[in-house]
């Protein structure tokens, strides 16, 4: 009898282990793979060249390329990121950097190769931000070194990893190089406010004063219409 109790109880085991295999393969299989990269045609640049190769380049920058993805175009969220080339023969590239899109609870699903891509196909963009910030919105505000992709839609794989560029019949990416530009410093902000402000005010002088300035002792002087004026207004010039 309790050796017929334990032979049962080790066949729940493996019945439960095998579900529990079978239930974890079944939700990666069901998650997308996505191959992260860009290539020669949509390099990272700033100033027109690739990064690192233009005379101008900051020293000591380094650069975060990062995927994001969603349901629709208008709620993307950011998925993972890897490094961005700068200087050599590789300068502008980025990955490729191998996804699974089951996290952070936005798990986009993989979606058989070759399927028509519609309005309804996951949304996705490539977004480059200076390294030293935690991400491509913090950086963006603090005026640094940022820029972004054209927005594209892709068949994330089921079982192979599908690169997001070059373009194919998987992804719509686009083939123009990701521009890198520092948004308005706060000093540049602050100084033209101030030409706003000195434009106003110069705009708001009332009329009597400028009247005021054509009417001083200087412009009588050596006029023979108001003497009186002259001697009884002004006789402490």
């Amino acid at each position: 009898m309790a050796a017929s109790f334990s032979r049962t109880s080790q066949s729940m085991k493996k019945l439960l282990f095998t579900l529990l295999t079978f239930a974890t393969c079944t939700a990666a299989f069901a998650q997308g793979k996505v191959s992260f990269r860009n290539d020669s045609l949509s390099l990272v640049t700033y100033l027109g060249q690739p990064v690192g190769s233009a005379g101008s380049w900051p020293g000591g920058v380094t650069l975060a390329a990062g995927l994001y993805g969603g349901a629709t175009s208008s709620a993307l969220f950011l998925f993972s990121t890897t490094t961005v080339n700068i200087g050599g023969a590789a300068a502008g590239t980025f990955g490729p950097l191998n996804l699974m899109l089951g996290s952070p609870g936005n798990g986009i699903p993989g979606i058989p190769s070759g399927t028509p891509i519609t309005a309804s196909t996951p949304w996705f963009q490539a977004r480059v931000w200076d390294n030293a910030y935690a991400s491509y919105d913090i950086a963006v505000a603090a005026g640094a070194l940022a820029g972004e992709g054209p927005l594209f839609q892709m068949n994330p794989g089921t079982i192979t990893f599908v690169p997001t560029a070059p373009p194919s019949i998987n992804s719509t990416w686009t083939d123009v190089p990701i521009e890198l530009a520092p948004e308005p410093s706060t000093f540049a902000l602050a100084g033209l406010a101030a030409g706003m402000f000195v434009i106003r005010h110069r705009k708001s002088i009332p009329i009597w004063s400028k009247r005021a300035r054509r009417c001083s002792p200087e412009s009588f002087r050596g006029s023979t219409q108001y003497p009186w004026l002259i001697s009884t207004h002004f006789k402490t010039f």
